[in-house]
């Protein structure tokens, strides 16, 4: 069986016109950097498409941050388990690109059971109502790119309680400045400290 090793280096120039570099980086991931400088992350593809982040615990903070999404991203699915804050808070799901997190724009509702709420435009709202200091959310929040030229995204999620017989879903846009690189759960005043479960999130 035949292999090959590329050693792992610093990210090149940018290469001549009508040409295309390959190199593996420090992280051990494999990048691609066309003759206009733009630089894509290709070890989601080359692994079968789906590449999976670090899991993080939900136990501290008021915000659960993910960076460093590569650029050429298409799809982003964001894993809740056991979730749950220490006070009474409207959770939402924000991103953005690498000049920071989208605050505004963001279009779409969701709902508990039948107890149908506008969405807060500060991100995408995922229960629909303000959650409480005892409940425990699981589900999870898919995002696809839908024009890779304007920064168009949908979101779409499914969340399900487990310490009360309720489920919540729901559906959104919004118009980014740029790719998306970095994404946080978090809540709309953003003081509410997460205290319980996990959570990760994958890409392609």
């Amino acid at each position: 069986m035949s292999t090959v090793v590329i050693t792992e280096q610093a990210a090149p120039g940018t290469p001549s016109a009508g040409q295309v570099v390959f190199y593996a980086k420090s992280d051990g991931l494999i990048y691609a950097k066309d003759d206009a400088g733009t630089e894509k992350q290709l070890s989601n593809v080359v692994s079968g498409g789906i590449t999976l982040g670090t899991p993080t615990t939900t136990t501290s903070g008021t915000s659960v941050p993910y960076s460093g999404i590569p650029s050429g991203t298409k799809r982003i699915t964001v894993m809740l388990a056991g979730v749950s804050v220490n006070a009474t808070a409207r959770l939402i799901l924000q991103i953005g690109p690498s000049g920071g997190l989208a605050t505004t724009g963001y279009l779409g509702s969701g709902v508990l059971v039948l107890n149908a709420a506008a969405l807060h435009n500060t991100g995408f709202d995922l229960v629909g109502t303000d959650v409480g200091a005892t409940s425990v959310i699981c589900g999870h929040i898919i995002l696809t790119l839908l024009d890779a030229t304007a920064h168009i995204w949908t979101a779409s999620w499914s969340i399900g309680f487990s310490n009360s017989a309720a489920v919540s879903s729901g559906g959104g846009s919004i118009d980014l400045s740029g790719e998306v690189t970095q994404l946080a759960l978090t809540t709309v005043a953003g003081t509410a400290t997460f205290d319980a479960g996990s959570a990760n999130i994958s890409y392609e």
